[in-house]
């Protein structure tokens, strides 16, 4: 009976110990990840996450091609300020998930994904559509992050994109209008922790912690028969058609 319990807590502590690596986060937690696409720079793409508790996220690509993994906690007071000025944007409360935007503008684009009053929402405007209150929050978050030390360890990342408008038009174009998915059901899905959380947080960039977790997303993948590489991949779920993308780190 005692080596049950002992087996137990053991399972019971990797499970939380994943979930402190992966874990989805949940409707009545505060949570933000975005994308900063800056034309200015020649589109260098910087990620940033943040959660309520000031857990973060880094992940800055340069236009050489060169990563930069950063992942640890910030004062809880940034992710205050920053969630505060969230809830008081007017662009981020705005019925529309898409903010307006310039043809002709040379800034910083966001494109943010994040809780409001329990509900995931996706917005995407040029950056100074978002109030100089919001702005100055993010970048204070955002220099707290970059103070941290370079992650060297993880392998990658995974992400999910609803297979949607122009991005479903163009795979098409490619398969055929005809072409149809295989479903994948949720039970299998679940099988595969990155690839479900991924699912459940689109846009979200999911930590593959080794080469480990790539391969078995590389296994789930050639087992389901999914059209597509290891690096771009879509997937029919119960919850839609999803683009999957696997992002490696520099030691890649």
């Amino acid at each position: 009976m005692r080596k049950l319990a002992i087996a137990l807590l053991a399972v019971s502590a990797a499970g939380a110990a994943w979930a402190a690596r992966h874990g989805a986060f949940t409707a009545t937690e505060e949570a933000a990840w975005m994308n900063i696409v800056s034309k200015k720079k020649g589109f260098v793409d910087y990620y940033f996450e943040i959660g309520q508790d000031g857990a973060v996220i880094v992940r800055d690509e340069s236009k050489a091609g060169e990563v930069t993994i950063r992942r640890g906690r910030i004062k809880a007071m940034y992710a205050k300020d920053f969630f505060r000025e969230i809830k008081s944007s007017d662009i981020l409360n705005a019925q529309s998930g898409t903010g307006s935007k310039m043809v002709f503008y040379k800034g910083d684009l966001l494109r943010i994904s994040a809780y409001i009053n329990g509900e995931l929402r996706r917005f995407e405007a040029p950056l100074n559509k978002f109030g100089e209150a919001f702005s100055y929050a993010m970048t204070e978050a955002r220099k707290a992050a970059e103070k941290l030390p370079a992650d060297e360890t993880m392998a990658g990342f995974l992400s999910a994109e609803p297979l949607e408008g122009q991005l479903r038009d163009t795979f098409l174009s490619r398969v055929g209008q005809d072409y149809e998915f295989n479903l994948v059901e949720t039970y299998d899905l679940q099988k595969n922790k990155p690839l479900m959380t991924a699912v459940k947080q689109p846009h979200r960039l999911i930590p593959l912690e080794s080469e480990k977790d790539i391969k078995a997303v590389s296994d789930f993948i050639t087992r389901h028969k999914i059209y597509g590489m290891r690096d771009l991949f879509y997937i029919k779920t119960t919850r839609g058609e999803f683009r999957f993308r696997m992002q490696y780190s520099r030691k890649k």
